[in-house]
């Protein structure tokens, strides 16, 4: 799956879905001058485009920044529910 694979696909996902979550900042280290790392939690909704069915969202997300050009850019992004498992 080549670069462009990707990006369709992605675009594809935040066409059909709608995102309404709040990040709230839960630690931020800087680990070099060119690295940082930045740990947050969500909370709020997920809105299914084609039906309007809503869906509670709370996940743990993981984010690694690195700094060119003055600029700091999204290195790495980890995401994971913190939602209870359903039986």
């Amino acid at each position: 799956m080549g670069i462009q694979a990707v990006e369709a696909t992605y675009v594809a996902t935040f066409q059909a879905i709608r995102i309404n979550l709040t990040f709230p900042i839960a630690e931020l280290q800087l680990l070099t001058p060119e690295w940082a790392m930045l740990r947050t939690t969500s909370t709020g909704q997920v809105t299914i485009a084609a039906n309007g069915a809503a869906i509670s969202s709370s996940n743990q997300e993981l984010f690694v920044l690195r700094k060119t050009q003055g600029q700091w850019n999204l290195a790495r992004y980890s995401a994971s529910s913190a939602r209870p498992a359903s039986n």
